[in-house]
């Protein structure tokens, strides 16, 4: 069945092809990865992108965000796909407000994803451990500490993690690598103590991030496993 747009999504997708086609353009992606640009987006556009209120999408009209849905981010994904556009769009706009507005608590919804929406929040998902896509393959353990959990691991690949505020840390409360069950989200900070992160490019330019934690303290979202 094909998917309809309605009147709303439509002005979307035209704003955003109007916009990448005017600003983010190929020429600025082959500019970021010849300068070796230490932040790998430029951060203009993504102020520009916020004011658009792209980064607010996703998250609920409750918590400052527009509340449109996957529908609505699709289009501008795919209008953003189409010049390549880097940013950090993705990484925090899909996946962290994603995790955070499905699994978060009340309180965390209330102090982060309004941050997300005003852009001044940066997210990342570290989730992939090895060099073939494997979610249930997670051996970083999250052993409960006082309120929060002390994380301890390896994480690869992962998408802007070396610009991001807060790593949403896919860390395992129980069983072995490869167990289905016992997998748990830990909102850890990007700067916090046990947290050694390398950056790391490419081949299609963008940025990634291996990152060790080591007792890295952190916050529980939604329950365990």
């Amino acid at each position: 069945m094909p998917l309809v747009l309605n009147e709303e999504q439509n002005m979307l997708k035209d704003a955003a092809k109007e916009f990448c086609s005017a600003n983010t353009q190929i020429t600025q992606l082959r500019r970021l990865r010849d300068e070796q640009d230490e932040t790998g987006f430029d951060r203009d556009t993504w102020a520009q992108m916020v004011e658009l209120g792209w980064a607010g999408i996703l998250v609920p009209e409750d918590f400052g965000g527009l509340g449109f849905g996957h529908m609505g981010m699709g289009v501008v994904m795919e209008e953003c796909g189409r010049t390549l556009t880097a940013s950090p769009l993705f990484a925090t706009a899909v996946l962290g407000a994603t995790a955070i507005a499905r699994g978060g608590s009340d309180e965390q919804k209330t102090e982060l994803l309004p941050s997300v929406a005003g852009g001044e929040l940066l997210l990342a998902l570290a989730l992939e451990e090895s060099p073939h896509h494997n979610p249930y393959n997670v051996a970083t353990t999250a052993e409960k500490s006082g309120d929060g959990y002390k994380v301890t691991g390896s994480k690869k690949f992962v998408l802007d993690g070396h610009v991001a505020n807060k790593l949403v840390v896919v860390a395992r409360t129980s069983g072995a690598a490869g167990d289905r069950d016992g997998l748990t989200l830990v909102l850890v900070d990007g700067d916090a103590n046990g947290v050694a992160t390398t950056r790391t490019i490419m081949a299609d330019s963008r940025n990634a991030a291996n990152i060790e934690l080591s007792g890295a303290e952190g916050a529980l979202i939604g329950e365990e496993g």
